[in-house]
């Protein structure tokens, strides 16, 4: 409450990004105090590489990238529900401390 307060006092916006790899995620244990409870912790760098190196002995094997590469692996399906999870607690987190700010009304938060 205070910082919203803060914001329309001096007439400021605020953008909220959210990140779904890396240090920078708040699930994540490397900077900025983390993890914080409640936000999952990011693939790990390892997941990543094997899954894009995976997905690219795929492709260099031949497959069809119109066809056959729309099916995900279950390496690619972890590390790509791991991102959606990621990135839903951030922008619950987010609704919850700023609302479902309306940009004709509010202005953008």
């Amino acid at each position: 409450e205070k910082l919203k307060a803060l914001l329309n006092k001096y007439n400021m916006k605020m953008n909220c990004m959210v990140f779904t790899d890396r240090v920078i995620v708040p699930g994540a244990g490397i900077i900025w105090g983390g993890p914080y409870p409640g936000f999952t912790a990011p693939c790990s760098d390892e997941e990543v590489a094997a899954c894009l190196k995976e997905r690219s002995d795929r492709l260099a094997a031949g497959e069809n990238c119109e066809t056959e590469m729309k099916t995900l692996s279950p390496l690619e399906e972890k590390v790509v529900e791991k991102h959606v999870q990621v990135f839903k607690e951030q922008v619950e987190q987010a609704y919850k401390l700023f609302g479902n700010r309306d940009t004709e009304k509010d202005g953008v938060l």
